[in-house]
C-alpha cells in the first residue's frame, strides 16, 4: 500500500513554518544528504528532502496544508505500541538495527514480515481514514562519518555512536468500506531497511 509523508517531518520543521524557515531547513538538509557525496540510503532521503521542499513552498499547493491541519491521533510507535513478546521485540529491534550497523548480519539472513494489527473504528472503516506509523530510521553521522570520534574527542552529533536516529512517519491510507482482516504488506527499504517489510491487518472493531 502506497504511503505518504510528512513533509514537514521530513524537513524536520513545525506546521505552519513560514518560507525563510522552509528554505534554511530545506538547504541545511541538501547540504547533509546531497547525492555527490551520499551513498543510495542518503540519495533517497535527498529525494524526499527536494520532493517536501516543492510541496510546501509552493502556494499553490497550499490544499496539502489544510489537509494536515485536520486534527489526527498522534502517530502509532513501532517497538513500543504495538504488543508482542519483549524477546520478539527484542528480536526484531536487533534485526532492524543491522541494516544500519551492519553487526553481526547473518550469512543466510532474509526478508521477513513484521506484522501488525490496527484495530479500526467501524466510522473509520466505513468512511476511510488515514493511520500514521512512527519508524526510527538511522543514518551515518555526518560528523564523524560513522566513526563516533571528532579528532580526538568523542562526536557531540552522535554522542560517540556513529550513528543518528530520526524519526520517520509511514502514513497508511486506509481505504472506504475495508473489511475486517484486510492485510496490507508495505516495503521499508526507502528506509534502508531490507530484512523486513510491514504486513499489516486492519481489524474492525
Amino acid at each position: 500500500m502506497a504511503s505518504s509523508p510528512d513533509y514537514y517531518a521530513v524537513l524536520g520543521i513545525k506546521r505552519g513554518e513560514g518560507a525563510a524557515g522552509i528554505r534554511r531547513a530545506f538547504r541545511r538538509l541538501v547540504a547533509r544528504y546531497h547525492p555527490d557525496r551520499a551513498d543510495e540510503e542518503q540519495t533517497c532521503r535527498f529525494q524526499e528532502v527536494c520532493e517536501a521542499y516543492r510541496v510546501l513552498s509552493d502556494p499553490s499547493q497550499r490544499a496539502y496544508d489544510e489537509v494536515r491541519r485536520t486534527p489526527r491521533p498522534p502517530p502509532l510507535l513501532l517497538f513500543r505500541d504495538f504488543h508482542a513478546p519483549e524477546s520478539e521485540i527484542r528480536e526484531v529491534s536487533d534485526r532492524w538495527n543491522r541494516n544500519f550497523t551492519e553487526i553481526s548480519v547473518p550469512k543466510a539472513e532474509r526478508l521477513r514480515p513484521l506484522d501488525l494489527d490496527i484495530i479500526l473504528t467501524a466510522d473509520e472503516a466505513q468512511q476511510g481514514t488515514a493511520v500514521s506509523i512512527a519508524v526510527p530510521a538511522l543514518h551515518r553521522c555526518p560528523t564523524c562519518a560513522g566513526s563516533g570520534r571528532d579528532w580526538l574527542f568523542r562526536c557531540l552529533e552522535c554522542a560517540g555512536q556513529g550513528i543518528i536516529e530520526e524519526e520517520r512517519l509511514l502514513e497508511l491510507q486506509i481505504p472506504r468500506a475495508i473489511q475486517s482482516d484486510r492485510m496490507f504488506e508495505i516495503p521499508l527499504s526507502h528506509l534502508g531497511v531490507h530484512n523486513l517489510y510491514l504486513r499489516v491487518r486492519l481489524r474492525v472493531d
